[in-house]
């Protein structure tokens, strides 16, 4: 599987997220200081395109995250339950196999 096909997956979990948990996540992890700070714009964009409409822009800056993703990166999100970081997890993988 390639890495958008991951990053396509990735966003099909959020679908059945509820907007407040979406937000919720966006709110926890906005601190620059969180090692997860790269994402949050994700789940910010995801909530707010449900209340008004699609943003694509989320779909870029996933990719772009997943692009500069690193090994500490792929340890912190190792151990995540929800579905989306496994996805999240499998496209770092799927880039790295593909750069090499």
């Amino acid at each position: 599987m390639t890495a958008d096909e991951h990053l396509d997956k990735a966003f099909a979990s959020l679908d059945e997220v509820p907007i407040r948990e979406l937000e919720a996540t966006s709110a926890a992890i906005s601190n620059r200081r969180h090692p997860l700070h790269a994402f949050w714009g994700i789940f910010d964009r995801v909530a707010g395109s449900r209340q008004g409409g699609w943003d694509s822009s989320a779909r870029f800056h996933l990719a772009q995250a997943v692009n500069r993703a690193d090994d500490d990166l792929l340890e912190r999100i190792a151990e995540a339950e929800a579905p989306f970081w496994a996805h999240v997890r499998a496209a770092i993988l799927a880039r790295q196999e593909e750069a090499a």
